[in-house]
């Protein structure tokens, strides 16, 4: 591959092509106008995590032809913004709001996001940006300016699609960035130019899944495959008998420990019990008001 493929132009520009429709409904079972991997289900579960409802404003950078910031607004009643640099996108994503009937709630705006964003501080609630993070340079000063937006408590979910874990040839990254720019990050990359512009890493997928912490900046990393479906995890302080009075909880509401595992770095430490039985929230309010204790919740079972 010799140069620079032009994906966007060609995709938007012939978005409503019979052909482009029907491969979208066969790859992902709901045409939303899709140039990267996510499917219905998984844009439902995102706006879930954003906890968004019809008071909530959200901004959506990179939304392409609009169509998860519409199904958005649809869904959870929000408002919202979709930004994106490509014109193509943009015409597209508003012609759709109008046939919708969401144009009222949803309104798109060309604009290049590698830029200051041109919103006042504090103006969304919420920030979503799915597999369009790695088309944009400066992501420490990226994740300031999307601070600067966000309400004080605002929330931000984005996926970066090519966080480099492992070994990769200078081929692999040439073909994988062959359709313009990328900016390619190593594992725990983003959680700490998170945190370095202030903004506080809550969830990750598989945290979120089954309470493993992976490249974490302030915890250690625990990774344990479920052993059975009942999971609690905590953070609490590294300190002396922590792990023996949530034993002891636990034990005093006849729950059975089947394993646990509790690591620490500096002040903080993590632990991860698997119970034979399911944990009733009382005997987690009791946890959770354990001196030292920051945070405990159950994971939810696999499906």
């Amino acid at each position: 591959m010799s140069r620079d493929v032009d994906l966007y132009d060609t995709h938007y520009s012939h978005l409503a092509a019979i052909a482009q429709t029907e491969v979208r409904r066969e790859t992902y079972d709901e045409d939303l106008g899709q140039s990267s991997w996510i499917t219905l289900a998984e844009a439902r579960e995102w706006f879930g995590l954003l906890r968004l409802d019809a008071g909530s404003r959200v901004l959506e950078v990179g939304c392409g032809s609009g169509g998860i910031t519409r199904r958005l607004a649809m869904e959870t009643g929000a408002s919202a913004v979709g930004v994106d640099i490509n014109p193509h996108g943009i015409e597209a994503a508003s012609a759709a709001a109008v046939r919708e009937g969401v144009a009222s709630r949803v309104s798109f705006q060309v604009v290049d996001a590698a830029a200051r964003l041109p919103f006042a501080d504090a103006s969304f609630d919420a920030i979503f940006c799915n597999d369009a993070i790695n088309h944009l340079p400066h992501r420490a000063e990226l994740f300031v300016d999307w601070h600067r937006v966000l309400k004080p408590g605002g929330r931000l979910l984005f996926t970066d699609p090519i966080v480099v874990t492992g070994p990769v040839t200078s081929e692999e990254i040439r073909v994988r960035s062959s359709i313009g720019f990328y900016l390619f990050l190593p594992a725990g990359g983003n959680e700490r130019l998170l945190e370095r512009a202030g903004l506080v890493v809550d969830q990750v997928r598989d945290f979120l899944e089954h309470g493993n912490i992976r490249h974490a900046v302030n915890f250690p990393e625990v990774v344990v495959p479920r052993a059975t479906p009942h999971r609690l995890i905590c953070a609490n302080a590294n300190v002396p008998n922590m792990l023996s009075r949530i034993s002891e909880a636990l034990g005093g509401a006849g729950l059975n420990i089947h394993d646990m595992v509790n690591m620490s770095r500096g002040e903080l430490a993590y632990t991860l019990v698997d119970l034979d039985s399911p944990v009733p929230e009382p005997v987690i309010a009791h946890i959770r008001s354990l001196e030292g204790v920051r945070m405990a919740r159950l994971v939810a079972p696999p499906a």
